[in-house]
């Protein structure tokens, strides 16, 4: 996973690491890719700010941390 991450920040392109702290399980989502419902609101509000959040989405609590492009080689 921190590859993933670590790869859509050095090509310019923010990402979220979304935990289900109800069993652990990770994902990454890039700025812009499409998640459905409630879930994908909130993970798009986050990116919005640039800030992370817990919510609560179907009675199961999520941590969504953003991690915006890295200034690696720009300029």
């Amino acid at each position: 996973m921190l590859k993933s991450v670590n790869r859509a920040r050095a090509a310019g392109r923010a990402v979220a690491v979304i935990t289900d702290l109800a069993d652990g399980r990770d994902r990454v989502v890039e700025a812009g890719q499409p998640v459905p419902g409630e879930l994908g609101v909130a993970i798009a509000d986050a990116f919005g700010s640039g800030t992370a959040r817990l919510v609560t989405v179907g009675g199961r609590p999520f941590f969504i941390n953003i991690h915006p492009p890295s200034d690696a080689g720009q300029g």
